[in-house]
């Protein structure tokens, strides 16, 4: 598994060391929010793509952008939930796939990489989170406003609008 630290590579590099279950980060230049999904294999990844859950080929969510394997950014936020291993990540992330994602509350990719990853819930206006087993917790606030403020909310949805992804 790759982290946070990986530095931003082609997708010909990153696919020489990604293994299904990694958790993709893509920049995007026109943005400022950058693009979240989890890769499945073959040169496949499962994201949201508004306004639902989908399965795509990785060059054409990616296209020229850079992006590198970030299993480790949420591992701060959600530091007493263990993050599921990675055959885990994908059977979660194919259970959604056609899901409208943003009819259901959870605000964007980087809320689907969360819930494939920790297999929680974060409810952006309540800040809780919720575990399949049905445990709620209370997020820490200062480690979720970039999550939580509305702004970035809202214009995450619209990046991922607008640009297509």
């Amino acid at each position: 598994m790759g982290n946070s630290s990986n530095k931003f590579t082609t997708s010909e590099r990153l696919l020489k060391y990604c293994k299904p279950g990694d958790i993709l980060e893509i920049q995007h230049l026109k943005s400022s929010f950058n693009h979240w999904a989890v890769y499945i294999g073959n040169d496949e990844l499962i994201h949201v793509r508004f306004p639902c859950v989908k399965k795509e080929k990785l060059k054409s969510v990616s296209g020229s952008n850079l992006m590198r394997v970030n299993n480790d950014k949420h591992g701060k936020l959600f530091y007493n939930i263990p993050s599921l291993g990675n055959d885990d990540v994908i059977e979660t992330a194919y259970k959604h796939l056609g899901v409208d994602w943003f009819t259901k509350q959870y605000f964007g990719c980087e809320m689907f990489v969360i819930l494939c990853r920790f297999g929680v819930k974060v409810n952006l206006k309540e800040l809780y989170l919720k575990t399949g087993d049905g445990h709620i917790g209370v997020l820490p606030s200062n480690d979720v406003t970039s999550l939580t403020n509305p702004l970035v909310t809202y214009g995450h949805q619209q990046h991922e609008h607008i640009i297509g992804i």
